[in-house]
């Protein structure tokens, strides 16, 4: 019979770290949600019992958690990272209809742009649209920003290319409009005004593995096959989490 546990927040963690040891999967599951109550939803704490509940196929409990997170006033661009990294892992389609229609009513900009930009990297592009909709005014030239993307890849080359000159009208270097841009000056053969477009996302933000990646391929695309290797390098080196760079 299992221990039972107590009521304090060392105990619990002390124990969480025993039945970790011993891989007892459901000992964590008892403890974990105790430890969240008393350490807050933004802790460590909650993406482990994310991951955990994930890992052990509890698929609709760790959707169930992962929305609670979403919803609460605890949540912030250090735990959405986290969160989005977990459902990229684990988890395509996370979220109902009935639960995107509440995130668009309810939730803050910085949320709807988090799990927007989930999608948009899942290649679900109407999802979202579909959150990037409705956004308010201080955090319009993002949702834009991100819209562009959505756009290009959509094959909307027109709207494109309005809201791309828009936001970098405004702000000359956000990664989004860039990424477009560059993805649009491909297509048109442009490769080398792409590269610059790309050097500036990843010297920006190197924690941006899409930056990498499309870097990478413009190189290669312009016959420059030892600078793309060493992109994809630095890339790992940056983010050895991110197993989509080998590709």
């Amino acid at each position: 019979m299992r221990e039972k546990v107590g009521s304090t927040l060392a105990l619990n963690v002390t124990l969480l770290e025993i039945y970790r040891a011993q891989g007892d999967a459901d000992g964590m599951l008892d403890v974990l949600p105790k430890i969240v109550a008393e350490t807050g939803l933004n802790s460590v704490h909650q993406f482990d019992l994310i991951n955990l509940v994930y890992k052990t196929g509890r698929l609709e409990a760790a959707r169930s958690e992962a929305m609670r997170y979403l919803m609460s006033d605890e949540a912030d661009r250090a735990g959405l990272e986290k969160l989005v990294a977990l459902l990229v892992e684990y988890d395509a389609d996370p979220f109902s209809e009935a639960e995107r229609a509440q995130l668009l009513d309810q939730s803050s900009g910085k949320i709807r742009l988090a799990v927007a930009r989930f999608y948009v990297d899942q290649e679900q592009l109407e999802k979202a649209r579909y959150l990037l909709a409705d956004s308010s005014e201080d955090g319009l030239l993002k949702a834009h920003a991100l819209m562009s993307r959505v756009e290009v890849m959509s094959g909307n080359s027109a709207v494109a290319d309005e809201l791309i000159a828009s936001v970098l009208q405004t702000d000359g270097r956000n990664p989004d409009a860039l990424l477009a841009r560059a993805q649009r000056r491909v297509s048109q053969d442009q490769i080398d005004e792409a590269i610059q477009d790309l050097n500036v996302v990843v010297a920006d933000t190197p924690e941006e593995y899409l930056g990498y990646v499309a870097l990478a391929r413009a190189n290669q695309a312009n016959g420059r096959v030892q600078r793309a290797n060493q992109v994809i390098e630095q890339g790992v080196d940056t983010l050895p989490q991110s197993e989509l760079l080998i590709s």
